[in-house]
């Protein structure tokens, strides 16, 4: 399977921390569909900014240990950490307007950004 082929997900600190917290209301619904992922031979990619907010969360709503080990465990093991850098939020910052409801055009833009950044597209 080429990469134009497989799957892409690109995961929002949302998911980490619901992943991670068996209080959420999405854990169960996380931790299914991370292994329905896995099985799927899906690429998953976690932004270092959504690591920063998920560790930033965690430490703040459970505990440091916890988002210790999270930040330890997605920055040293295989997950595939992409980079943000001052060009892609420049991009990024183009689209968004303070005057439009949804801003989801920035994160289509976004995410396009860093999967041109990582060569997947």
């Amino acid at each position: 399977m080429n990469n134009l082929d497989q799957l892409i997900i690109i995961v929002g600190a949302d998911v980490i921390v619901a992943q991670v917290s068996d209080n959420d209301s999405n854990h169960n619904k996380t931790l299914s569909l991370s292994e329905k992922l896995k099985l799927s031979n899906t690429r998953i990619i976690y932004p270092v900014t959504a690591i920063l907010e998920a560790v930033t969360v965690l430490q703040k709503k459970q505990n440091s240990v916890l988002a210790y080990g999270v930040a330890n465990l997605l920055t040293s093991s295989k997950v595939k950490v992409a980079q943000v850098n001052d060009e892609i939020l420049t991009i990024v910052m183009t689209y968004f307007k303070l005057t439009t409801s949804k801003k989801t055009h920035c994160v289509i833009v976004l995410l396009w950004q860093l999967l041109t950044f990582m060569k997947l597209m």
